[in-house]
């Protein structure tokens, strides 16, 4: 059985981090031991605990070369000299990341390569400082880190800004993080031809428990759970993508031509763009933010592949849309009340309506007008269209 292994090119000048890969190899890269947490922040690592995992045949048989993370955070985020953040009125210790043994962008490319290397997703993995230094790699792994930072309520600081005497030996603390891997790439090395874009990320903002002795490093903690969860969720989508050359992902995507007198939105299979699928298919259901007495309409739910995308309000996400098709004998009126509503496409000359609702940023800008092409439908002469009457066709 082929065993995956991380290396490191040669020649690089990241022959600092070969320590790391010693680690890696015999310990699992548990960047925060009992010493490193003794050190505070001094020299602090972020303390990713990873789960321990059998070697298994790989899942792509692959040689992958890791380049090192850019660090597109902004100004602030990277620079921030003060030891304590406000927020809603109360103090937090934070992450100045500045401090780290490696610094960030060596830091979150070992542990990208060690999340892939546990989860046996490569054959190999190399971590090199440029594409060139990777001469056998099949794949070139790129990605920046977008926002890093972890928070840790400071309870003796509030306690000393208020004059009164709480214990903060376990008292539960409010802590935040997040953290953002923007633009994460993967290209074939000799084409240079893109097989997946995504970005991935993940927030946390709850109530812990939190000792004194932890103070120093309890930031690095929270810090380190939202980056497992956000290398998790990397390693589970490169798991499923299809990187054998068979399909690439594009920047802007169209449907193909076609047109159909029918509404059966089944028939979308055909003509959908490329690495855009029916995920989902329902016919006792009603276009989102609007209500209906009888839920009769078919829906289906198309998602682009290889392509994550994260937003703070929704958290992970796949571009996605979802379309409605109701029957002409459906009344539907629109529900000011509600948060999201699904948009009112047109109608067939049959009676079906039409809707769509559009899940996040998307490579198939032009859906509207090209669905509407497709399934024949007269668009809507009003801009907001407020209900729906039953459909009575003139023969």
């Amino acid at each position: 059985m082929t065993i995956n292994a991380i290396t490191l090119a040669s020649p690089s000048p990241w022959q600092s981090l070969l320590g790391t890969f010693f680690v890696i190899q015999l310990i699992g890269f548990l960047g925060c031991s009992s010493q490193s947490q003794k050190r505070g922040l001094e020299h602090p690592t972020i303390p990713i605990k990873y789960e321990s995992a059998a070697q298994v045949e790989p899942i792509h048989k692959l040689t992958l070369a890791v380049l090192p993370i850019k660090d597109s955070r902004e100004w602030s985020e990277g620079t921030d000299s003060a030891y304590r953040y406000t927020y809603r009125g109360k103090s937090y210790r934070f992450t100045d990341l500045r401090g780290l043994k490696r610094g960030l962008s060596n830091e979150l490319s070992g542990h990208i390569a060690q999340i892939l290397h546990r989860k046996s997703i490569f054959r190999k993995i190399l971590l090199v400082s440029d594409s060139s230094d990777a001469a056998d790699a099949d794949l070139i792994l790129t990605a920046a880190v977008k926002r890093a930072r972890g928070y840790v309520e400071d309870l003796g600081f509030t306690t000393l800004r208020k004059d009164t005497q709480v214990s903060t030996s376990t008292s539960a603390r409010q802590v935040l993080a997040e953290f953002v891997l923007d633009n994460v790439r993967l290209r074939q090395k000799k084409s240079g031809k893109l097989l997946f874009d995504s970005d991935f990320g993940w927030s946390i903002f709850e109530s812990r428990a939190v000792r004194e002795d932890e103070e120093a490093v309890a930031a690095f903690g929270v810090l380190s759970d939202a980056v497992l969860h956000v290398l998790n969720q990397l390693s589970i989508a490169i798991k499923e993508s299809d990187l054998s050359g068979d399909f690439f992902v594009q920047q802007r995507v169209t449907m193909s031509v076609g047109q159909t007198d029918d509404a059966i939105l089944a028939a979308l299979a055909e003509v959908l763009p490329q690495g855009w699928n029916i995920t989902e298919t329902s016919s006792v259901t009603a276009p989102l933010g609007w209500s209906t007495k009888s839920k009769i309409c078919d829906k289906v739910r198309l998602s682009a592949a290889q392509s994550w995308k994260f937003h703070r309000a929704i958290g992970p996400y796949r571009p996605t849309l979802a379309v409605w098709a109701c029957p002409a004998k459906v009344e539907l009126s629109y529900m000011h009340s509600s948060s999201k509503n699904a948009e009112y496409l047109g109608k067939k000359s049959d009676g079906t309506n039409f809707f769509v609702l559009g899940l996040g940023e998307t490579n198939w800008a032009d859906y509207r007008r090209e669905l509407r092409t497709f399934f024949k439908l007269t668009a809507p002469i009003k801009r907001h269209i407020f209900r729906l009457k039953p459909f009575k066709q003139t023969n």
